[in-house]
């Protein structure tokens, strides 16, 4: 994510395999998120589990990973796509067709779906609990100066 930039700080052994930044308060484009997909697949992804992309409730986000995931799929890549929006500032009626945006729920999903895929469980168990926590963790933000 391009104002997201902390999730660089997760990559490593038993955690994220790859984390595409944006420039500053951009998102990532979809030709980068392919290619880190690419890079944490075999060619094909015959002999992959898979990769799960994982990103914040933001439109660039959504829209170039959807791109990026469409065109990997078509290559043959084992691809699935989970969006995170734990703020709870914003209700569930008031976040309408946008939704809430994502905050540091990611963390507590995220460490849950890589112990997993760690312990060599199926791109499809992942994406489930990942999914779970996701639906299960709120957010809030707060600030004492601008």
């Amino acid at each position: 994510g391009g104002h997201e930039p902390m999730f660089g700080g997760f990559v490593g052994h038993n955690y994220l395999s790859a984390y595409v930044s944006g420039n500053v308060f951009a998102s990532p484009t979809a030709a980068q998120i392919f290619n880190a997909i690419r890079m944490c697949q075999p060619e094909g992804g015959e002999k992959s589990k898979g990769t799960l992309i994982v990103c914040g409730n933001y439109t660039g986000d959504i829209l170039n990973a959807g791109l990026a995931i469409t065109r990997a799929q078509a290559a043959g890549y084992k691809v699935h796509f989970t969006p995170v929006g734990d703020d709870v500032a914003v209700g569930r009626k008031k976040g309408g067709k946008v939704g809430r945006r994502g905050l540091s729920g990611h963390l507590v999903a995220l460490k849950s779906a890589c112990a997993l895929a760690a312990q060599g469980e199926s791109l499809e168990r992942v994406t489930e609990v990942m999914e779970y926590v996701c639906a299960n963790v709120g957010t809030i933000g707060v600030a004492f100066d601008r």
